[in-house]
């Protein structure tokens, strides 16, 4: 396993962690995962985690300008974006560039270096069946110029467990996201600086 680079860049659960690799040293792999809204980074031992790419994957079943839709089965994700309207958001700039962005509605934000974004995730829908299953709103947050094209779906049936991800950029922002949905969304993984 240690010796296999698929699994450089790429999504990990541990436990309750969504983590992200980097590299491997040997039996270790380096990890950076989040904690109490802490971004930290470290090593696990590779038999610790699981990649998320070997749970069942739903393809991509259709897709437009604004939105994607992955489906499989009774299985069905939809993903939307729109246009960023900077009217509804507020901003604080760095002092000594004052025309780049710092902060987005008083948070960290992702997708530009500095710059105004262009467009937003507006919309994660999962659903099985008759269940649907929304994320919240602070699920997309700070979540800028997102690449829906590049959507994947893991499904963990053993613990009935979703896995949302895409790679988004404005080209020097680029960066990772990936949502965990346990019968309600948990949580979320934002990598970047690679």
């Amino acid at each position: 396993m240690s010796s296999n680079t698929s699994e450089l860049n790429t999504p990990l659960f541990l436990a309750d962690y969504l983590i992200y690799c980097f590299d491997n040293k040997g039996n270790w792999t380096n990890i950076d995962y989040t904690k109490k809204d802490k971004e930290l980074n470290g090593y696990v031992y590779k038999n610790r985690y699981k990649l998320i790419s070997n749970y069942s994957q739903i393809p991509i079943a259709t897709k437009n300008e604004n939105k994607v839709v992955l489906k499989k089965d009774t299985i069905q994700v939809t993903i939307t974006q729109s246009k960023f309207d900077k009217k509804k958001h507020t901003f604080k700039y760095i002092k000594e560039y004052p025309d780049q962005i710092l902060l987005i509605d008083n948070r960290k934000y992702w997708g530009r270096d500095g710059g105004m974004p262009t467009t937003q995730f507006l919309k994660i829908e999962l659903k099985v069946g008759q269940k649907v299953i929304t994320l919240p709103k602070s699920a997309l947050e700070g979540l800028y110029e997102p690449s829906i094209y590049s959507a994947e779906v893991n499904y963990d049936k053993v613990s009935d467990t979703f896995f949302i991800q895409t790679m988004n950029s404005d080209g020097a922002g680029s960066y990772f996201v990936i949502w965990k949905i346990e019968k309600m969304y948990k949580d979320r993984l934002v990598a970047y600086g690679f």
